[in-house]
């Protein structure tokens, strides 16, 4: 909330000028970044730069002392010429160590760490030149110890310059080569010469010298093999490689053939056994070695220089380049945010202006447009607001004193309503005096009419039962009847059991005849089974005779029973029939008594309705008095603005006439109805006519 109200507050123009900032610092910032990692680079170019000047010095260190140690051998085996010989070589070292130590040097060591380095050469030169020559062997190890210390010095040249740490491919390979393998190459060239210097001093091939001769010789091939492998990769980094590689591949292949000659050379005379391997002989057949990776450490260095040149030209050049366009940019974006700011604030203020005149009421002067920006939009719609503003204020007075004098007219009308309104009134109440007369009537024949339709329900329901007793008897009387049946069937089969019984009877007594004298006491409860047998038959028929006249009767029984329940079935339906029309009159009775009742509540309600239509048109009366004194008003405050009407202006227009102001009504209307009348109170109390009231 406070940020918003802030940017309410803030004029344009600096709103403008905080946009440009804030969109300027992330610019600015990118750009900052962007430059620093090209000043990053291009310092680091320039490190590289001293540093392959500071390794310069550090190699031409190598090449007298390679004569040094080759006439210090010499001198150790007993050659009488080398001492001299090698007192030229230490003073020309001696030279070369001094003139690198009067030069200060500054390749990103770290301050003093160059100075004591080189302190420590110089002293383990002063003790090496110091001892006594007196073994060839021991001298050539001392000799190549220094050479190393030489060569690590030039490695910490290397790395604290950041030569070894080349970004680019084709530099890191071609660096490689010409700071680490050729220097590796010379030093190993000074061994070799030692050695075969060595092999010439003994006389003899030894095998101890022998070993340290091969191991030089593998020591400076496999330096030769670097050199051409690190050309190899940088031809594969890019077309530049493949320049390089052309150009320095033909004196390497050169140095590799003049390394593998003199080897040649040095173990033919070795094994000849000529006298002519003397170190003069090794010194001149050598010279073609050292001259040749001179050369070629030389057009490395060159090689070398130019690509780092190159590469820090084009860096400068983008870094260049980059400030050039951000400052152009920041430039052109300040300038064109000043033009924006300016031709914008001069078309807020013009709004401004013919915002306060319009707010003054001043419709008259037109509304310039100038340009279709956001500003120009503005202008063309406040003019279309102007215009259309005015066309409304002048619709609008102009209506004003047409709605004055429509409201006299409709004050004037509402009078004669209300004068007709209160002879409706009138008449009404008469019309509900005689609706509540027949309702009550109507409301009675509904009364007899539900007591009659009680009477025929009751009739129907005794009805109901007693068809429903006469059914009950019928189901008795077939149970009677079906248990009779069940009788007969039992009576059946006992005679049919007495039957069989004096059958037996009779065939006992046959059997008993036959038998005779030994059957007499079987014949005579044969004949004893015999009669009861035929006294059960005999009862059996008559309790048959007898249940087949109970059956007949059951049956005479049953069926007037069931033309009884089919009489009373008749009469059920007789009074339902009659109950169905009674309760179809009752019915009837009751909706002529609602129809009769909803009838009358309308005309009371119609009556209210009127009363109070009475009494709204009291009230309009009094409003549109109202509304001819607000036109009255509305003129007024139209007269406020000046208008161009058709051409001309227009200072407003004079207020209308007032019309005579009307008594408005109490809220609520005004009863009109006689208290006497008992239509007059509805039936549901003070509660419903407060709530059929408007």
């Amino acid at each position: 909330m406070r940020v918003t109200s802030w940017v309410h507050d803030v004029r344009f123009s600096r709103k403008l000028a905080a946009i440009l900032i804030v969109a300027l610092v992330p610019v600015v910032l990118l750009t900052y970044g962007f430059l620093g990692a090209l000043q990053s680079s291009i310092s680091a170019s320039r490190l590289e730069a001293l540093g392959l000047a500071a390794h310069e010095p550090l190699v031409a260190v190598l090449e007298p002392l390679a004569d040094a140690q080759l006439w210090a051998v010499a001198a150790a085996g007993g050659d009488a010429q080398a001492a001299s010989r090698w007192q030229e070589a230490r003073a020309r070292l001696d030279h070369v160590l001094g003139e690198r130590a009067a030069t200060s040097w500054s390749y990103g060591a770290p301050p003093g760490e160059d100075a004591r380095r080189w302190s420590d050469v110089q002293s383990a030169w002063a003790d090496l030149a110091a001892l006594p020559l007196t073994d060839a062997a021991r001298t050539a190890e001392r000799y190549g110890a220094f050479a190393e210390r030489v060569v690590a010095m030039n490695h910490f040249v290397m790395a604290s310059s950041g030569v070894a740490f080349d970004p680019d491919a084709v530099n890191a390979f071609l660096l490689q080569a010409a700071t680490g393998a050729v220097p590796e190459f010379e030093k190993t060239l000074a061994d070799l010469r030692g050695a075969a210097v060595a092999l010439s001093a003994t006389g003899e091939a030894a095998p101890a010298a022998q070993r340290i001769f091969e191991r030089a010789y593998g020591r400076a091939h496999k330096a030769v093999a670097d050199a051409g492998e690190a050309l190899a990769h940088a031809a594969l980094a890019g077309e530049r490689g493949v320049e390089v590689r052309d150009a320095l591949e033909r004196p390497l292949a050169a140095l590799r053939v003049s390394l593998d000659e003199f080897s040649h050379d040095i173990r033919t005379r070795q094994e000849s056994g000529a006298a002519t391997l003397t170190p003069a002989w090794v010194a001149q057949r050598s010279d073609g070695l050292a001259t040749g990776i001179g050369s070629l450490h030389e057009q490395m260095l060159a090689a070398a220089t130019s690509q780092l040149h190159s590469s820090l030209s084009a860096t400068l050049r983008v870094r260049n380049a980059t400030l050039l366009l951000v400052l152009l940019g920041v430039l052109a974006a300040v300038s064109v945010t000043c033009i924006v700011a300016r031709s914008t604030i001069q078309g807020l203020a013009g709004s401004a202006a013919t915002v306060r005149r319009l707010a003054d009421g001043d419709y008259t002067a037109p509304i310039g447009v100038r340009g279709s920006d956001e500003v120009g939009r503005m202008m063309q719609a406040l003019g279309q607001m102007q215009q259309k503003v005015s066309g409304v204020l002048a619709g609008v007075t102009e209506s004003a004193g047409t709605v004055a004098a429509a409201a006299r007219e409709l004050n004037a009308s509402i009078l004669d309503l209300s004068q007709r309104t209160e002879l409706s009134a009138a008449n009404l109440e008469e019309t509900a005096s005689s609706m509540e007369e027949m309702t009550a009537t109507v409301r009675q024949n509904a009364d007899n009419a539900r007591l009659a339709d009680q009477l025929a329900q009751a009739a129907r329901e005794q009805a109901r039962t007693g068809g429903a007793v006469v059914e009950q008897a019928v189901a008795a009387m077939g149970a009677i009847d079906g248990a009779s049946r069940k009788i007969a069937d039992i009576i059946t089969v006992i005679d049919e059991i007495a039957f069989q019984t004096n059958l037996l009877a009779l065939n006992a007594a046959v059997e008993a005849a036959r038998a005779g004298e030994q059957g007499r006491g079987f014949a005579v409860v044969a004949s004893e089974v015999r009669s009861l047998a035929q006294r059960s038959a005999s009862a059996a028929r008559e309790i048959k005779d007898l249940i087949s006249d109970s059956v007949a009767k059951v049956e005479e029984g049953g069926r007037l029973v069931s033309e009884s329940g089919r009489h009373l079935a008749d009469i059920v339906a007789s009074v339902r029939k009659v109950s169905d029309v009674v309760g179809e009159i009752s019915d009837a009775s009751r909706e002529q008594a609602a129809s009769a009742g909803q009838i009358s509540r309308a005309v009371m309600q119609m009556e209210q309705g009127t009363q109070q239509n009475a009494v709204m048109v009291e009230e309009a009366s009094a409003a549109a008095a109202s509304m001819n004194e607000q036109a009255a008003t509305l003129q007024q405050l139209t007269g406020f603005f000046r208008l161009n009407v058709r051409g001309t202006v227009s200072p407003g227009l004079p207020a209308a006439p007032r019309a005579p102001t009307v008594a408005k009504a109490p809220p609520g209307g005004r009863e009109r109805r006689r208290d006497g009348r008992p239509w007059g109170r509805s039936a549901e109390g003070p509660a419903a006519q407060a709530r059929a009231e408007p």
